[in-house]
């Protein structure tokens, strides 16, 4: 189970690998419905990394809820003292190590059929947030860039069609707005 919650925590948050890994369970939170995690172990942490808070995707509200509850149990049972959310071998500190992290997508990807690489599940984060129509400047603050550039050349863009739609939307609200402008009795234009 915990390969999977890995797998969909990492899809659902958009945390790095090294941010997901060092992620205890008082670092989630739920307020009015909606899950957060607090990243207090950034890339770049002591020099240009800010921790921060990221929403988590409501999608991996149901598996979560159940591997919490599986992952109490567990430790209870063994007689850890960790908080790591993701248990490591260590029941002391208990983090998962970086290899673990990988070998874990590997087995979920052998398992399903399906590609699933940590980076890719970041992207996916970011793109299904833009997708969702959250503003770019949103996404790049949540995902922890400090520039709306890094977010959109590596991780996320408003795709083509989607930005015509939304430049169509603004021709047809112009279009009305120019309908109903008065014009000077007898004049040409607006004819």
């Amino acid at each position: 189970m915990v390969r999977y919650a890995t797998v969909i925590f990492a899809i659902c948050s958009g945390l790095r690998s090294k941010e997901l890994r060092f992620c205890n369970v008082n670092d989630i939170h739920i307020n009015e419905g909606t899950w957060t995690v607090d990243v207090l172990h950034p890339k770049g942490e002591g020099k240009y990394g800010e921790e921060r808070e990221a929403p988590i995707h409501p999608d991996a509200y149901p598996f979560l809820t159940r591997y919490f509850v599986a992952r109490a149990k567990h430790v209870k049972e063994i007689g850890a003292t960790t908080r790591a959310l993701f248990l490591g071998t260590v029941p002391t500190d208990g983090y998962l190590a970086s290899n673990t992290t990988r070998m874990y997508a590997d087995k979920v990807s052998k398992e399903t059929g399906i590609d699933v690489d940590l980076r890719k599940c970041r992207r996916t984060y970011g793109q299904r947030l833009v997708d969702a129509e959250v503003p770019i400047s949103v996404v790049s603050v949540v995902m922890g860039h400090l520039s709306t550039r890094t977010t959109e050349q590596h991780y996320a863009r408003v795709k083509h069609a989607v930005a015509v739609k939304e430049v169509a939307k603004t021709f047809e609200r112009l279009r009305r707005n120019m309908k109903t402008r008065r014009c000077p009795k007898g004049s040409r234009a607006c004819a």
